[in-house]
């Protein structure tokens, strides 16, 4: 899960052009640093701790619960607000596009 975090945190700091020298002052470690975090898989790698990753989550606006979900919902599609959100995207198909499952869910569902 680690991984995905960093990957995660990494691109929201790339899309919202945040510069890594911005999110290392705000954490209190040098760009260099930072870095070695975001190199997952390299002799220079540093794995990330709670405290760490509370920080990096308020440099970047982001709530740490938030991130934490973003994983989840990923790994886990059928969690606790994909019924919803499954029901959504299928009424949006046309009926001829759907499969006999997704027929028997909207069903089952509506």
């Amino acid at each position: 899960m680690e991984k995905e975090i960093m990957v995660l945190l990494k691109n929201i700091r790339k899309k919202n052009k945040i510069s890594a020298k911005t999110v290392a002052d705000a954490i209190g470690i040098s760009v260099s640093t930072l870095y070695q975090y975001e190199s997952e898989g390299t002799t220079t790698y540093r794995s990330l701790d709670i405290e760490t990753f509370y920080r990096w989550c308020e440099a970047l606006g982001k709530k740490p619960h938030v991130i934490c979900a973003t994983i989840w919902e990923k790994k886990h599609p059928r969690s606790h607000t994909s019924k919803a959100k499954r029901l959504a995207t299928l009424r949006k198909k046309a009926y001829c596009d759907l499969t006999d499952e997704e027929k028997q869910f909207l069903l089952a569902n509506s």
